[in-house]
């Protein structure tokens, strides 16, 4: 052997050594954000029937890029290993968002000031950036780029139950009406398949009527083959009692709406009380039972479990604000703590809640952070209601918090699953009634002006519009109309 040999053997030893004893840290948050878009992805496209070239050349590229970004994970993760020896570099760093990819895009319409505005409501989102909004006087209009331009659509031949207006795509959309007739109510829902051009009907069930009863429905799709209707009725409210739910009943189909099959009793907690959908699988409710439990389905309202959250305690109510499903069975729950006692006032900070059966159980996982506000001693979660919270990433989420004085409502952001929060600076709207996110980048809520008198004596709000954000929420803009 010669020397050279036995130096180049020498090496790749010590150079296997020196691999060995190397630890990376953490994947990045933007890594691990691509990654598990990548397998979503991956998972979530539908079966293949024939063997064709052209999409089986999609999902080889799909596991590639998986691949392909595990291996960047790694070549950085040991570069990073690296220069964390260096005594420089061994500092804390503060946690700051993530860099969001690209750059804003186009320029959204100025929209009109003051009296010449129109009030606008939010209905639902979609994939593709679609939207769909409701606007004085104009009816129905739709985007496809999150909000840049918007076009009037054809509405059902039928009202629409508590804003129950379902697009689970560009061209895929539902709504489910009541028609109450002379002896009895039918439960419709009505599909479009080509944008809102044209509707078709179909009928989901009918129920006879009675003096002082009322009948409700709301549909939910998961996609544009599967979903459900959620049936309620029951004693209508008067003057000394509040309505109250009778029976609840639950439809599914897998055909897209057109035929309708009873599958038993839906979650009857209480009248004209819905699930809020965190993902199309994944729903949630409070129970109006019991002060501590709350109803969720991953499965797309198919099937339904209700559950005590522990550590609750007498004199508190739980309010589920926020579900998040990290796999098959395993969903995180933020519940934020109402008193239930008279004069108790004291704040308590909202939880987070985790089970690993579905919702079956849960079980206690931390107390969430509270959000700084210099400016207006906000408590922060401890005792504010929360609420529209989105996941922009694996723990990265964003949400709408209230603030002490009632008339404003403040953008806020956590990038560790709710153990610390910043704000974010926001302009164009004073108070929010909802928000939903495409991505990371692209946002829509619901939202007011506030406007008070020098004294702050008086202050008053104008009609509802709809904002609009394409760099993460730094900047809004009204809607054009």
């Amino acid at each position: 052997m010669s020397d050279s040999d036995f130096d180049r053997e020498l090496e790749e030893k010590v150079r296997a050594e020196l691999r060995g004893s190397i630890v990376p840290p953490a994947t990045p948050f933007y890594v691990r954000d691509r990654v598990e878009r990548l397998a979503t992805r991956a998972l979530a496209e539908p079966p293949i029937g024939r063997f064709s070239v052209a999409p089986w050349r999609g999902r080889v590229s799909t596991v590639a890029g998986l691949a392909a970004a595990l291996a960047i994970a790694a070549v950085v993760g040991v570069g990073l290993a690296w220069r964390s020896s260096s005594p420089s570099n061994n500092l804390a760093h503060p946690l700051v968002a993530p860099t969001l990819p690209g750059t804003p895009g186009p320029t959204f319409q100025a929209a009109p000031g003051g009296a010449a505005s129109r009030g606008v409501t939010l209905f639902a989102t979609a994939g593709g950036l679609t939207g769909v909004i409701s606007v004085d006087g104009l009816g129905y209009q739709i985007t496809h780029d999150g909000g840049v331009t918007w076009s009037a659509i054809v509405g059902p031949a039928a009202t629409p139950t508590d804003s129950d207006f379902d697009f689970v795509d560009a061209t895929h959309g539902f709504v489910s009406s009541v028609n109450v007739g002379t002896a009895s109510s039918s439960v419709s829902v009505y599909r479009t398949a080509d944008g809102a051009r044209t509707w078709q009907a179909a009928a989901v069930t009918s129920l006879p009527n009675q003096d002082g009863w009322f009948v409700d429905a709301m549909s939910h799709f998961a996609d544009a083959s599967h979903g459900v209707v959620l049936v309620a009725y029951g004693s209508s409210p008067t003057a000394s009692t509040p309505a109250q739910s009778r029976g609840c009943l639950l439809f599914v189909t897998d055909d897209g709406g057109s035929d309708w099959k009873a599958a038993g009793d839906g979650p009857c907690i209480g009248a004209f009380i819905w699930p809020t959908w965190s993902t199309p699988q994944a729903g949630y409710m409070a129970s109006t039972e019991s002060p501590s439990s709350v109803v969720v389905t991953s499965d797309g309202g198919r099937t339904w479990r209700t559950a005590a959250l522990p550590g609750v305690g007498d004199g508190w109510r739980a309010v589920p604000q926020f579900l998040l499903a990290d796999g098959p069975a395993q969903l995180r729950l933020v519940a934020s703590m109402t008193p239930t006692t008279n004069g108790q006032y004291t704040p308590r900070p909202a939880e987070v809640y985790a089970s690993s059966d579905g919702g079956a159980t849960w079980t206690e996982q931390y107390t969430v952070g509270t959000a700084p506000d210099a400016t207006t001693n906000i408590s922060g979660f401890s005792g504010l209601h929360v609420y529209g919270l989105s996941r922009l990433g694996p723990d990265y989420w964003i949400g709408l918090q209230q603030a002490s004085d009632a008339t404003s409502d403040m953008l806020v952001r956590t990038l560790d699953a709710g153990r610390t929060w910043s704000l974010i600076p926001s302009t164009g709207f004073t108070t929010a009634d909802a928000m939903g996110w495409w991505d990371a980048r692209h946002g829509i809520l619901e939202g007011m002006q506030w406007t008070c008198n020098a004294s702050g004596d008086s202050c008053g709000a104008d009609h509802p519009s709809v904002f609009l954000t394409n760099d993460g929420g730094r900047t809004w803009h009204q809607v054009p109309f």
